[in-house]
């Protein structure tokens, strides 16, 4: 088990505390989202603030299971639950969400999101310091 947040190394094995830490870390500027792996191909993953709320990701094993959580505001206490419970082999939390299946192939998912959101500002930076 693997957490991480782009603000943080990875941490192998993480503790209660480190995922607490880590999903309180996230403020929408400096750190956006935090991944929650048993494999690359097995996650969830969050995005969002600790005062706006956050969406979740699910993906079981492949890019064809991969879901989103219909509530885009889900509180802070919620995700840790949530990441909590997954860390541990709990999955009675996939029931406490309505979930919509997501077609990664069409550039869905929170992560999708937020790296084409860092290549259009890396994109920026590179033209302003050729152009300058």
């Amino acid at each position: 088990m693997k957490f991480e947040t782009e603000s943080t190394s990875p941490v192998s094995n993480p503790s209660a505390e480190d995922i607490s830490d880590g999903i309180h870390s996230i403020d929408g500027k400096n750190t956006t989202f935090a991944i929650l792996s048993m494999d690359d191909m097995t996650y969830l993953q969050t995005a969002g603030s600790t005062s706006e709320g956050f969406v979740l990701e699910y993906q079981n094993g492949s890019l064809d299971e991969h879901y989103r959580a219909e509530s885009e505001t889900i509180e802070t206490v919620k995700i840790i639950h949530v990441f909590e419970a997954f860390r541990n082999g709990d999955v009675s939390w996939f029931d406490e969400f309505k979930w919509n299946k997501e077609d990664l192939k069409t550039g869905s998912g929170c992560l999708s999101v937020i790296a084409m959101g860092t290549l259009a500002v890396g994109s920026l930076v590179v033209l302003n310091y050729l152009q300058g």
